[in-house]
């Protein structure tokens, strides 16, 4: 898959730095114990290097060439594991106690993380009773007179944690600390809004990268735009914007873009492929991505001239399958106003329920100039006709192509089902549904055009 060779691509961007980093650790608990040194990078935790700890739990982390800017992590056997900062300061030492990994922690020759695990410590505790007051808050009746007390003592509570963290950052000045403080607690109370776009995220810092800060960014825009149903057209200008905010620093940019387009190979949601596209067409083909080597280019324009198929607004790629009787039937030979293809499987109960959707909608609305061509996706020709007579029709035009020979899930993008394409007389494509939801909606919409 494609995501995999993107991942790779910017994992290995920033190696090769060359200089020097040495983090001594003595962890009271962990002797004679292994201790994993990783980093974060978007959801997900990468190890670098695994080291015994000696008999008094000492362990060092060391390299011959400068660790990349971001936030680190030391993982130990029992799944405990506490977080390092890593930036201009790449020569210190830690010291801790596996009995409370925070609280006794100490460092030295670090201001950053010594200010970071102050920050820890001085919040720490009112953030568990704040967690214990919001279960307590929401297994109380709403009549209840404690519930007033706890509200006041949460906001209490949150307004404590706010001031700490923006000490830490005023205290830590243009810092890798400060950018990731604010990324994770100066996020706006209220939806975010061209003028408020993102402000919190200081874009030219390398370090989120090595963080989950820009994961969650990019993850936002993504939900903010796809679970209210915005139009692509929305969805693609805030993706630009955010693009052109990220180019503060090429690392950055780097990752924001490839999310997106890794996001938009594999999510199967009407008009997400355009998105695709229009990544591939008008940053990698004009030479806006320098980090992908030809072979990852000729990779995705091969993914992207596939998926050129499926827009909306093509002509639809001409598919000659076979049906149950066992005659050929081409899709530019039918000759309808209208013409739904519509890719389905057995299994899927959301299948059967859009073929049972689009039966009654042929029944009743005959005088329509409209054609099924019914894709069946799967292999077993028994499961195939019993499920036509069941749910389908004998009416549509059924058909199948078991080893996908003629290669129509690539040129439809069939990663699901049920999917279903809107076609005019000319074959072109007019519309696109994934879904019974959509496909029944897009139905009730004809028929009251109709009236």
């Amino acid at each position: 898959m494609i995501y995999r060779l993107l991942t790779f691509i910017l994992l290995v961007s920033w190696a090769g730095v060359q200089a020097q980093y040495k983090i001594d650790i003595k962890i009271k608990g962990a002797e004679q114990k292994n201790v994993q040194f990783g980093y974060y990078y978007a959801d997900k935790q990468y190890v670098l290097k695994t080291e015994k700890a000696d008999e008094k739990g000492k362990i060092v982390f060391q390299g011959k060439e400068k660790l990349a800017r971001g936030l680190y992590l030391v993982m130990l056997e029992n799944q405990m594991y506490f977080d390092v900062l890593v930036s201009d300061d790449q020569e210190f030492s830690i010291e801790c106690d596996t009995s409370n990994l925070t609280q006794s922690m100490k460092i030295k020759g670090s201001t950053e993380n010594a200010y970071f695990y102050e920050f820890q410590q001085e919040i720490i505790n009112p953030v568990q009773e704040r967690g214990k007051l919001s279960v307590r808050l929401y297994e109380l009746p709403k009549t209840s007179d404690s519930v007033a007390i706890i509200e006041k003592r949460i906001s209490e509570i949150n307004t404590l944690t706010e001031n700490a963290w923006k000490k830490y950052a005023q205290k830590s000045g243009n810092s890798f600390l400060t950018n990731l403080l604010t990324a994770f607690n100066g996020e706006p109370e209220f939806a975010y809004s061209n003028e408020v776009f993102f402000e919190h995220i200081n874009f030219a810092d390398s370090g989120l990268v090595r963080s989950p800060a820009l994961n969650r960014v990019c993850k936002l825009l993504l939900a903010r735009n796809l679970n209210a149903n915005k139009p692509i057209s929305i969805m693609k200008a805030e993706i630009i914007q955010l693009l052109e905010k990220s180019k503060a620093n090429k690392e950055v940019y780097a990752y924001v873009f490839t999310h997106f387009l890794s996001f938009f190979h594999s999510f199967q949601r009407d008009g997400i492929n355009e998105l695709f596209v229009f990544l591939h067409d008008e940053y990698i083909a004009k030479g806006k991505t320098p980090w992908f080597d030809e072979k990852a280019q000729a990779q995705i324009k091969e993914e992207a001239d596939v998926f050129r198929y499926s827009l909306i607004g093509s002509n639809a790629y001409n598919i000659n399958l076979e049906s149950l009787s066992g005659e050929q039937i081409a899709l530019n030979t039918l000759e309808f106003e209208h013409i739904f293809v519509f890719f389905w499987s057995t299994g899927c109960g959301h299948c059967e329920e859009a073929s049972k959707i689009l039966r009654d909608f042929m029944v009743q609305n005959k005088t329509l100039d409209l054609a099924i061509y019914s894709v069946y996706v799967k292999e077993d020709r028994k499961a195939w006709a019993d499920f036509v007579s069941q749910y389908g029709s004998n009416e549509w035009f059924n058909v199948w192509d078991p080893k996908n020979e003629s290669l129509y899930k690539q040129h439809y993008y069939i990663s699901s089902t049920p999917i279903m394409y809107v076609l005019d007389r000319n074959k072109k494509i007019i519309n696109k549904f994934s879904g019974d939801a959509p496909i029944k909606s897009y139905l009730e919409t004809i028929v009251k055009n109709e009236k």
